[in-house]
């Protein structure tokens, strides 16, 4: 079963500047913000943000921005094409669900992207990229990749933890 739409992820080609629009426009509170390394991505702990991250040299690729049902997700892209704005769709639903899906995406034209447990990723016909999750949380702080894998960015000279 299909519970709700988890969040809705744009890319932009600023990230500082989407960033202060949309919470501007839709009165929306940072949830979270990510770096990517080689490693993957990691969480900037509660209170850090774009001056800890510019001073240790890491650039924020990620921003997570909600308000009560709302969550919008924010990826810096260098180059957006218009029609290429929306990244994904995220949804939340069961197991059943996630199996329901990837069993129906082939017939009907689309393509699976990513399948883990919990997590189907797939392309539909028309090239919208839908995230279906069976992870559920409360609070979209804990939806980041720190959150879940205990992955938190270590700005410079900061020896606090989350």
């Amino acid at each position: 079963m299909l519970r709700r739409v988890d969040h809705v992820s744009l890319r932009v080609p600023s990230l500082r500047k989407a960033e202060e629009l949309y919470r501007r426009l839709f009165d929306l509170e940072v949830a979270f913000r990510e770096v990517e390394t080689p490693e993957g991505w990691f969480t900037l702990p509660s209170g850090k943000g774009w001056e800890e991250a510019t001073r240790s040299g890491a650039r924020i690729g990620l921003s997570v921005l909600a308000r009560e049902g709302l969550v919008l997700a924010l990826e810096e892209k260098e180059r957006v094409i218009p029609g290429e704005r929306l990244q994904h769709i995220g949804l939340e639903g069961d197991g059943g669900e996630l199996q329901r899906l990837e069993g129906l995406v082939w017939g009907l034209g689309g393509q699976v992207v990513t399948r883990r447990p919990d997590l189907l990723v797939f392309e539909d016909a028309y090239g919208v990229r839908w995230e279906v999750s069976s992870h559920h949380a409360q609070e979209p702080a804990d939806r980041s990749s720190g959150a879940r894998a205990g992955k938190w960015f270590r700005p410079r000279g900061d020896s606090s933890g989350r």
